[in-house]
């Protein structure tokens, strides 16, 4: 058993089955939330048909899932998992912060509110907010930045493509690529719409969606510059990779100090 153990936050959800199933192969997988009602409320992760995932509890409740874990595990590190959505985010983090337990975050999209909650529990516990867990996509946003600095003179503009029922739109990853880009090259505004706006000012940054199909996942950034182009794309082939990105983030989170951490402190890219 790992002595890390992880709490999945939405453990029935596409992505909290996933995370789950990841953990689960590293033998970190503690237990997991559904809501209030569930069938598989008070159950556990062997009696819910979720797979094979251990025995460890499901609750609605997360104070009583806690209390339900030291019973048998006292000393094991536990860290929230939760990919579940925004609404959800400020109780999650008072519940993290009440029992000093890491979270890493992966809801979008995100807001002043929630980023600041985010500051305070960060006071206490180690908090690690992801737009994408994607160790790739942060491998990318990590380049986009070094290259927005180098050819400060190229305007640019991201697309994102994904699946046509995804709620928000452009992506979370989306914003977060071009904010990285505006900050590593004071370019800005960013534009997400065009329509009525004219000719193309100086600085600004298109962020631009579409929506069809079962696309997981896609991000290029485009580099127009005189007589060229550059174009730094990202293609999720599946949405095992951000499972297997926030799981790895997690198991880091274990044993850090109290802060805020971004997925390329997992990397080691500073």
């Amino acid at each position: 058993m790992n002595p890390n153990g992880i709490i999945v936050a939405g453990i029935k959800g596409r992505m909290g089955h996933l995370i789950a199933q990841e953990a689960a192969h590293h033998q970190a997988l503690a237990a997991g939330t559904v809501r209030a009602g569930d069938a598989a409320d008070g159950t556990s992760l062997l009696t819910a048909g979720l797979g094979n995932f251990g025995d460890g509890p499901i609750g609605s409740d997360l104070n009583l899932l806690l209390q339900r874990l030291k019973k048998n595990n006292a000393d094991r590190q536990y860290v929230l998992i939760d990919f579940t959505a925004p609404e959800a985010l400020l109780t999650h983090l008072d519940f993290a912060t009440a029992h000093k337990i890491p979270v890493l975050i992966g809801t979008t999209p995100m807001n002043d509110e929630l980023n600041a909650a985010m500051d305070r529990a960060a006071q206490s516990i180690p908090v690690l907010y992801a737009a994408n867990t994607s160790l790739g996509a942060n491998l990318q946003h990590w380049i986009l930045q070094k290259v927005a600095g180098a050819v400060p003179e190229a305007d640019v503009e991201v697309m994102e493509i994904h699946h046509r029922h995804k709620k928000d739109a452009p992506s979370g990853t989306a914003n977060w690529l071009a904010d990285g880009i505006c900050e590593a090259s004071t370019r800005g505004p960013q534009v997400r719409s065009r329509h009525d706006r004219g000719p193309r000012q100086t600085g600004e940054v298109g962020v631009s969606a579409l929506r069809g199909g079962d696309v997981p996942g896609e991000h290029t950034a485009y580099f127009f510059m005189q007589g060229e182009r550059l174009e730094i794309t990202h293609k999720a082939h599946n949405r095992l990779i951000f499972a297997q990105g926030a799981v790895a983030a997690a198991l880091y989170l274990a044993g850090q100090k109290p802060g805020r951490y971004r997925m390329s402190d997992v990397l080691g890219l500073g």
